[in-house]
């Protein structure tokens, strides 16, 4: 698919480039294998509408970067360097009652501990109700309120923060980036794996090491299961593209074997089987019945995971902030129908599913619909692509599928991690198939061309400017937990008090708590409470001794 031609700037021969530089096709077209470097014509004669586009000899130079082998690890520390405002983040929200559970000797109503419980924000049972006699489970709370996620291997990596740097939060941070930054590397194998060593792979991992809606699961501690459960789940799936052309059976070993760690390290780790079953479908040339059957141990393992996860305690019901799949079908499927596009919406544009939390019904709806136009604008973008590719296929199966699993919980950009890289890896091959990196444009239609330039600025550029304006705002978006702590009265004798919030959030009432004990910096109350959860102000009148009516 490249045009050989003249290239201006006198730059060296091809047979020198050939010699000096690995051969490998940097425009990740096809199958093809190319010999060398191929250079493009310098551009289109007058009247020329060959869809040619001019390629200066620095052009020819980054593009060569882009298929460089070492290219993950350097996009890596490039997203590390942008990420280094998650240093100064501190604790936010949840990462207070791990700190809590972690450092031991606070009274939670129940006992926690740290391998089983960090993730453990609303225990069943006699756990629940001691949290709800301490006011960090509010008294209105839903009767089958529940909320515990099994995550060993996350909650050993935050054991061992406590066990050397327990008061030093950004060395805490930078272990969730060394995690990050793993992620984006074995990102950028996989890509090299489907793509082949290009420049369409590099621009790939590139886009998804800059891609905004990674804030959260980077400075957010508490988060740092996702990119682990990343992490792992990669080893899986490149073992098992390694397996299916024609590797031997050690690598299938191996793929289960590396699934089967990564459900320890949190839930996300099933959007990995996403790509899994997108593979199979779209890429796997066996026959079908052979395609279908090879899902069928990692099904097992999710199985087997699930008893355990149920038999062990663990699991979500009560709650409107996660669904369960399994014990709630019908409320998921409908949340998935609703929800999907949002998310969908949010990776493909800029589209912010955090909005979702703070918008009432209405603006939920009109989110919605939001996403639904972005989904279909999508569709058409990428349809002539998605015909005649099947890697334009597994990545697009793939990140579809991937938002599956994350519906269980409220749209937020964070959940986008998995969706990432089938955006990405599409993106990345749409913008070969317009000439964007210097080959021949296969897709020549001006629209297709300006829409990938948009889509090009708002997830390179734009989307790295608001990765680290995301970091930086963290200590902002954590004030809405500390309200409470630090609007609370300072009295000694609050020790041996009760306060009582009569309007106010959730969060903030019950973190009182919990950060007045871990911070050691104001006296805790005895408990706390919120009378009820209004954001305006209330009236309050008593009818009886023990009957408190409270009106807006």
């Amino acid at each position: 698919g490249c045009v050989v031609g003249e290239v201006p700037g006198a730059p060296p021969s091809a047979s020198s480039i050939d010699r000096r530089v690995r051969h490998f096709d940097i425009w990740g077209f096809g199958t093809d294998r190319f010999e060398g470097l191929h250079f493009v014509h310098p551009g289109p004669r007058r009247g020329d509408r060959s869809g040619r586009h001019p390629l200066p000899w620095g052009a020819m130079t980054s593009l060569r970067h882009l298929a460089h082998p070492r290219l993950p690890w350097l996009v890596a520390a490039v997203a590390a360097a942008l990420a280094i405002p998650a240093l100064w983040a501190g604790f936010v929200g949840d990462d207070y009652l791990q700190r809590a559970i972690l450092r031991g000797g606070v009274d939670l109503g129940w006992e926690a501990r740290p391998l089983w419980h960090i993730f453990s924000f609303v225990p069943a049972g006699e756990g629940k109700q001691g949290m709800m006699d301490l006011g960090i489970v509010p008294w209105y709370a839903h009767p089958d309120l529940h909320l515990e996620f099994f995550r060993p291997l996350t909650a050993l990596t935050h054991m061992l923060d406590y066990a050397l740097w327990p008061d030093t939060p950004a060395l805490q941070h930078a272990q969730s980036l060394l995690w990050f930054g793993a992620a984006v590397v074995l990102v950028g194998f996989t890509y090299r794996r489907v793509l082949g060593p290009t420049a369409v792979a590099g621009l790939a991992v590139l886009l998804f090491a800059v891609e905004d809606a990674h804030s959260m699961t980077i400075g957010w501690l508490a988060n740092r299961n996702a990119a682990i459960a990343l992490v792992v789940g990669l080893l899986a799936l490149n073992a098992h593209i390694r397996w299916r052309r024609g590797g031997s059976p050690a690598w299938i070993a191996a793929a289960l074997t590396a699934f089967s760690v990564s459900l320890l390290a949190g839930e996300a780790a099933i959007v990995i089987v996403a790509y899994i079953i997108a593979w199979q479908l779209t890429m796997d040339r066996t026959p079908w019945p052979q395609r279908l059957a090879i899902l069928l141990p990692y099904a097992a393992l999710i199985v087997g995971w699930r008893i355990t996860y149920n038999a062990l305690g663990y699991g979500c019901t009560g709650s409107n902030l996660y669904i369960d799949p399994i014990r709630q079908p019908m409320a998921f499927a409908a949340a998935l129908i609703e929800r999907g596009p949002v998310m969908l919406g949010a990776q493909l544009s800029q589209l912010n599913a955090d909005l979702w939390a703070v918008f009432d019904r209405t603006g939920q709806r009109v989110l919605f619909g939001l996403g639904l136009i972005v989904c279909t604008a999508a569709a058409v973008l990428f349809a002539r692509l998605l015909h005649s590719s099947p890697e334009a296929r597994f990545w697009a199966l793939g990140m579809v599928l991937a938002v599956v699993p994350v519906a269980a919980a409220f749209p937020m950009n964070r959940l986008l991690l998995g969706a990432g890289i089938g955006a990405f890896g599409l993106i990345g091959m749409l913008t070969a198939q317009i000439g964007l990196l210097g080959n021949e444009a296969r897709d020549r239609r001006r629209w297709v061309r300006r829409a990938t330039k948009i889509l090009l600025v708002l997830h390179g550029p734009v989307g790295a400017l608001l990765l680290v304006a995301g970091l930086a705002f963290l200590p902002v978006f954590n004030s809405m937990f500390t309200a409470g702590a630090r609007h609370a009265p300072c009295d000694p004798n609050l020790t041996e008090q009760s306060l009582i919030f009569v309007n106010g959030h959730d969060f903030p009432c019950a973190y009182t708590y919990i950060i007045r004990l871990v911070d050691d910096e104001a006296p805790a109350p005895r408990r706390v409470g919120i009378l009820a959860p209004l954001p305006s102000d209330a009236t309050v009148t008593r009818e009886d001794d023990r009957t408190l009516v409270i009106a807006t």
